[in-house]
């Protein structure tokens, strides 16, 4: 796993390894809560200690610590 720190140039190496037919999975820590309400994006990752909360909408290569 690798972060990109400008949203911009994430999203445009997320869509070309898209097309490049990369399969993509999200990463949650044992140490969280995730609401069963929340949706997480393809790709994002959810860091130890933190609290997902009730319809929480995290969008692809998303990630929260």
């Amino acid at each position: 796993m690798a972060t990109i720190g400008n949203n911009v140039v994430l999203a445009k190496f997320l869509l070309q390894l898209t097309a490049a037919v990369f399969d993509f999975v999200s990463v949650v820590r044992s140490q969280v809560f995730v609401s069963p309400s929340a949706r997480l994006g393809v790709g994002s990752a959810v860091m130890a200690g933190v609290i997902v909360g009730t319809k929480t909408l995290m969008g692809e290569g998303a990630m929260v610590k």
